[in-house]
């Protein structure tokens, strides 16, 4: 990058400038002209910004709109919404009305509500304009509150040639914008012809109500000029179009709602309103979207992590006691110095009914617990490894150095863990092309991943991504053959192996440890040594391309073919290079496959587990165990 020296060539202006007699006075360049000036270097050739301006415009400003905190206030929610508003510092805040539950003849409450309202307001740093709702004045007593403690219920002000025109719909009764006050805004509309837009401020939205309401005062003065209107009352958002202005019915800022989602109009916000030279533009933002910026400490980080590795939640293999009875065991385990809250739901099984149904328990600090599942299938059919119960489960801590809880939620899954026998080939080893067709079978499906990671959202279903393999052996080799069908095969040239289709495989002969169970030998397993071997299918055919972990086998070779529907693997592996690793003849096999999904070139992915990652709470260490075929 080169940037022009400029400061020689302006010096030598003002030098000839000077000789000439003139009087000179000279300005550095500048996109404002605002107290400390903005600037930026001259660049020959591309620059690394873009070329549109600065939204920096003086007049443009910003604001932000309060809508209901009461009609059955949700207790500090409101004041919640301030503090937030604290970190988002517009220039000044209005409401809409419904500040208080008022509706009593008990001024003493009338006092404590105003009172505790105006503590609330307090924590704003800028400025707040009131707005009556029904709430605020509901009889001519509370009209004289409002006007001991602010004054006029309705009035106006012009901020930078806008004009504010905030009115009472409560006006000598419910639901009505009296004769004076329709006066009123007539006046000072008519004063006011030379602003660049005007906005309006009302509780009700009374244009949707019937004939009589004075608002047709109001929208015939308005007539012809540009404006703005924004009411609440409703506790449902909808924004109308009227001609061809925009007005507003705001949803809650804390007041009653059953917060049913955004396709009802029913949610908590604030709405974000910048003021341009074309109008008003305007973002609700909910209020549970809205983060400061200790929303996350080091100090917090620090202790969620460690908490995150103070549990264990885990279900052993699925035992069968009769025909169509069997059971499971769920243990918990809390080894953090806090009281540990465990929620256990189990997902529909079409086959599987588990008892208790639902789990909900607190573990003390520094204790375990097991609970037996009884389980019960009909008896024409038996469980497979393969048919798994899966239970979502939710872990809460409440530490008191946290501003709120700290959960996790995860899945983990029992099922009847088996050690099929791998297939021996009497007849020859298998024509190794990629191709898979002289294979006698691929028994082992992977409809449904047992876990799921990288971008889940992007699988569908078994129609977007479906594996199955089979595992065989002779005298010298372990044959492996994958099918995996694939609706959108992601194949680049020079991509990192990361970021293509692919399958890792995890292999382990070492003999188990002793014991079984998902206790002990469960931890034991998260600290053997796998070996990984990552294969992706080559550009010719019969190809395969191998990445070698950082312990490789030796002597392992891959194949690959690809069609329309996906691809097809087959993968030798010398039983020689299995022993070595086992430090004996090895006699069983521990496998996991993981499937990547890369369905756009840009790389967002799906990492599809045949059995959950070794070494996590999820994987039980009876699962993906094979059985040596010998003489």
């Amino acid at each position: 990058m080169k940037t022009r020296n400029t400061t020689f060539r302006r010096l030598l202006i003002l030098a000839v400038v000077s000789g000439l007699g003139l009087v000179a006075a000279w300005t550095p360049p500048s996109e404002d002209s605002g107290k400390h000036p903005t600037r930026f270097p001259e660049i020959e050739g591309p620059t690394p910004w873009t070329g549109k301006g600065l939204l920096n415009n003086p007049d443009d400003f910003q604001f932000i709109i309060v809508s209901d905190r009461t009609g059955g206030h949700r207790e500090g929610i409101f004041r919640s919404a301030l503090r937030k508003i604290n970190h988002l510092r517009p220039e000044f805040v209005v409401s809409v009305g419904d500040l208080i539950e008022g509706a009593t003849d008990d001024l003493d409450q009338v006092e404590r509500e105003w009172s505790d309202f105006r503590d609330s307001v307090d924590i704003l740093r800028m400025r707040f304009f009131y707005v009556p709702g029904n709430h605020d004045i509901w009889d001519d007593t509370a009209r004289r509150e409002w006007t001991k403690r602010f004054g006029p219920t309705y009035y106006h002000f012009v901020y930078k040639g806008v004009l504010f025109l905030c009115l009472n719909t409560e006006d000598g009764k419910a639901s009505r914008i009296g004769p004076e006050q329709a006066a009123f805004a007539r006046q000072i509309l008519e004063a006011n012809t030379q602003v660049r837009w005007t906005l309006v401020f009302l509780h009700k939205p009374l244009w949707n109500y019937q004939a009589g309401s004075g608002w047709e005062a109001v929208e015939q003065a308005l007539a012809g000029r540009p404006h703005t209107v924004f009411a609440g009352h409703r506790h449902r958002y909808v924004r109308y179009q009227r001609a061809q202005y925009k007005y507003y019915q705001l949803a809650t800022t804390g007041g009653a709602s059953p917060l049913s989602g955004l396709s009802h109009g029913r949610f908590d916000h604030i709405s974000w309103v910048t003021m341009t030279a074309d109008g008003p533009v305007m973002a609700n933002l909910k209020l549970d979207g809205i983060l400061g910026e200790d929303v996350r400490t080091e100090a917090m980080a620090r202790l969620t992590n460690r908490l995150g590795g103070e549990y264990a939640v885990r279900l052993d293999t699925i035992t069968t006691d009769s025909p169509g009875r069997g059971r499971t065991w769920l243990e918990m385990e809390n080894r953090a110095d806090m009281p540990l809250e465990v929620r256990v739901r189990w997902e529909a099984h079409p086959h599987l009914t588990p008892s208790p149904y639902a789990v909900v328990k607190t573990l003390a600090p520094g204790s375990t617990e097991r609970l037996e599942v009884r389980l019960s299938w009909p008896e024409s059919w038996q469980p497979t490894a393969e048919d798994a119960l899966a239970a979502e489960v939710r872990t809460t801590y409440r530490p008191d150095q946290l501003p709120r809880p700290v959960s996790w939620t995860r899945t983990i899954y029992a099922a009847a863990e088996q050690r099929p026998l791998i297939a021996n080939l009497n007849e020859g080893p298998p024509t190794l092309d990629g191709r898979l067709d002289d294979w006698p079978s691929l028994p082992v499906s992977m409809a449904r991943p047992r876990q799921l990671t990288g971008d889940s959202s992007t699988w569908t279903g078994p129609e977007d991504l479906g594996v199955r393999f089979g595992l065989v052996q002779d005298r010298a080799y372990l044959y492996l053959g994958v099918e995996v069908r694939d609706d959108q095969r992601i194949h680049l040239a020079g991509r990192r192996s990361s970021l293509r289709d692919s399958i890792v495989l995890y292999l382990d002969p070492r003999p188990a440890a002793a014991g079984g169970g998902s206790g002990q030998s469960a931890k034991a397993t998260a600290t053997r040594r796998d070996r990984t071997v990552r294969l992706a299918p080559g550009s010719r055919p019969g190809t395969a391309i191998v990445f070698r972990g950082r312990d490789p086998i030796d002597g392992l070779r891959a194949w690959s073919s690809l069609n329309p529907a996906g691809y097809t693997l087959e993968v030798a592996i010398p039983h020689a290079s299995l022993d070595g690793i086992a430090g004996a003849t090895w006699r069983n096999l521990r496998l996991n496959l993981m499937v990547r999904d890369v369905d756009t070139p840009t790389g967002s992915r799906s990492d599809f587990w045949w059995r959950s990652r070794w070494g996590t709470m999820e994987s039980n260490p009876e699962s993906g165990w094979f059985r040596r075929f010998e003489r």
